[in-house]
């Protein structure tokens, strides 16, 4: 015979409690309330009459049976009608007990579904309580698309592709099942009782799924055409799926609930639709979380819809896609891909056109899915790695509240941290309008922007190998510590600081000129050179015209220079900004005007000078 407790109304009027010292109340005439004394166990009683009340003492519950269902039924006090105002059946046990006593397995082969279990499990249905001894199975219909299965009020397992009442049913799980590949993509859905159903349909169709922790990307290099550059690993995390802790750790082999390989490289399958229906086809994970087409140049693909189907499409040379990375309740590999579907020509409207609401996702694959990244590549022939791809942006959407579809902040003002220094350079879009100078129009970011002045300006105390005409370069070498710049038309390095060498006298027929004004050298000295140099200009100016009288330059006795005074417009002027003549270090320099011709005065020479790295 079941044993007798005495229950009564707890402050909530909701439910029952066991009263603590029963002897105490029923000496006192039962003085509490609507307080009964109830046959009590862990098991029901077999052969119930309608109408029977039985106090659960394993769940601490009051239930009644009730004959035309058949079923026991959680019973409240509700002395006032509360409950039957709100609708008491909001605040019945609803779902699994918990996760652990079962499990989830899916075959494609067969389409077989099947909750497996070591030796029982228990749901609720509105309140009435079901145990499974066995595993039990359900095969899916063959229609491509969501499948929803999930427990009825009879304690069979349903099938639908109609997404289920959360009050009149048990949710169970997801299958997306894509028929002409024959392959099931099964989500986890097995929410447990102590979340009201109420609670749960506010949760699903209002804040969806929510990120926890971690999940953070690693090992991955911007602006780097490798396979290390372009990868990432992501650490140990999770999102929440209402009540549901979806935990995302690394396994080698991953055969347990929510594993993945996420060590870098984390192997990522890509979603992507396909076909006149746009249907949901999943790649097995690789080393990589896009695609590359298979022809042509075999560069990144992008899903373009084109002549009314989905497709794989080559990206254009050198042009950027972006794809999605998303935490998800699949069973295995939880963490997936979605493909972008399409092409920007430059990083800014790349940037600028891939939100999350321009993606057309038809029916997803999954109902649980909460956006953590999206990643836009750069794929071009000339690039190194095995896909031809470089990873240009990364935009973390882990803390902004979203769900596939929903509202993503068009304002950067809209985001949290604002006043955290997380924000890389690569990220904040410069107008390129009036880049014509150092900076060009191919200078979309500000990372872009800061690299292409680096590399015009170095401090070392070696030359910069690639030189461009006009790069500077702080030479810190011992005895320079000067400021020089590339001359692409004289193909040197120069100080960028000029010098002058002056000549001069009165009477310039067959002279060695004066140099700052001492006295005529011999022929055998002249000017010294105390390092390299490079005469860059000279000019000569006279008071008398004579177009046929030559001077010359010498450098250690040897002529390697000469000219006529004659600049087209009078012979008593000459000038020339293209003069190209090095001048080693000890070297001697002078200027020699010539005996032959009608003799000219007051001859003044300025040559111009700059230092030369050699």
């Amino acid at each position: 015979m079941a044993d007798r407790r005495v229950i009564s109304p707890d402050d909530t009027g909701f439910g029952w409690i066991e009263v603590a010292d029963p002897d105490v109340v029923l000496v006192d005439s039962l003085k509490v309330p609507n307080t009964l004394v109830v046959p009590s166990g862990t098991s029901f009683p077999g052969s119930p009459t309608d109408g029977e009340i039985f106090w659960r003492t394993d769940d601490q519950a009051l239930y009644r049976y009730n004959l035309s269902i058949p079923a026991w039924e959680l019973t409240k006090p509700d002395p006032d009608g509360v409950a039957e105002a709100l609708g008491s059946i909001a605040y019945y046990p609803h779902g699994f007990v918990n996760q652990t006593d079962s499990s989830l397995t899916f075959v494609n082969g067969t389409r077989t579904l099947t909750v497996t279990t070591g030796s029982s499990y228990d749901f609720y249905y509105q309140g009435n309580r079901f145990t499974k001894t066995t595993n039990d199975p359900i095969i899916i219909s063959t229609t491509t698309g969501l499948h929803f299965v999930y427990y009825d009020a009879s304690g069979a397992l349903v099938d639908s592709m109609t997404p289920w009442n959360l009050q009149t049913t048990v949710p169970v799980a997801t299958v997306y099942w894509n028929n002409t590949t024959g392959t099931g993509f099964l989500g986890e859905e097995r929410h447990m009782t102590n979340m009201p159903w109420t609670d749960h349909y506010y949760l699903h169709t209002t804040v969806g799924t929510r990120y926890r922790t971690g999940l953070a990307l690693s090992g991955y290099t911007l602006d780097t055409d490798t396979d290390a550059g372009v990868t990432f690993g992501i650490s140990t995390g999770g999102v929440l799926d209402e009540d549901i802790p979806i935990t995302v750790t690394h396994a080698a082999t991953p055969t347990n609930e929510f594993e993945q390989f996420i060590n870098d490289p984390a192997k990522i399958p890509v979603y992507y639709r396909t076909g006149a229906n746009g249907d949901w086809v999943r790649d097995a994970p690789t080393d990589f979380y896009f695609k590359n087409v298979a022809t042509g140049n075999q560069l990144v693909a992008w899903n373009e819809y084109t002549g009314g189907a989905w497709q794989q499409t080559e990206l254009s040379n050198s042009y950027y896609v972006a794809y999605w990375i998303f935490a998800t309740n699949t069973w295995l590999n939880p963490i997936i891909s979605i493909q972008g579907q399409r092409e920007d020509n430059n990083l800014v409207t790349a940037v600028n056109n891939n939100t999350l609401n321009d993606l057309d996702l038809g029916t997803l694959p999954l109902q649980e899915m909460k956006l953590l990244y999206r990643v836009i590549i750069r794929s071009s022939n000339g690039y190194g790695g095995t896909r031809q791809a470089m990873l240009v942006n990364i935009a973390d959407f882990r803390a902004v509240s979203t769900v596939p579809g929903a509202y993503v902040p068009a304002s950067h003002a809209s985001l949290g941290d604002l006043a955290e220094s997380g924000h890389p350079a690569a990220i904040i879009i410069p107008d390129t309008t009036n880049f014509d100078g150092i900076l060009s129009a191919t200078d979309t970011t500000v990372q872009a922007a800061l690299e292409t002045i680096d590399n015009r300006i170095f401090t070392q105390a070696t030359a910069p190998t690639t030189p461009a005409d006009g790069m500077l370069w702080y030479n810190t070498a011992s005895g320079w510590e000067m400021l020089m710049a590339y001359d692409a038309s004289r193909t040197k390095w120069l100080g960028v600081a000029e010098w002058t060498m002056q000549f001069g006298h009165d009477s310039g027929d067959g002279q060695l000129l004066r140099g700052y004004g001492v006295s005529t050298p011999s022929t055998g000295t002249g000017l010294y050179i105390p390092r390299a140099a490079c005469v860059k200009r000279i000019s000569v100016r006279t008071t008398s015209d004579n177009n046929l009288k030559q001077l010359d330059l010498y450098v250690n006795g040897s002529s390697v220079l000469n000219f006529n005074l004659v600049d087209g417009t009078n012979s008593s002027y000459y000038k020339n900004n293209a003069v190209n003549l090095n001048l080693a270090e000890d070297d001697n320099f002078w200027v020699y005007v010539d005996a032959a011709g009608l003799g000219i005065t007051d001859v003044a020479v300025s040559i111009w000078c700059a230092w030369r790295w050699v």
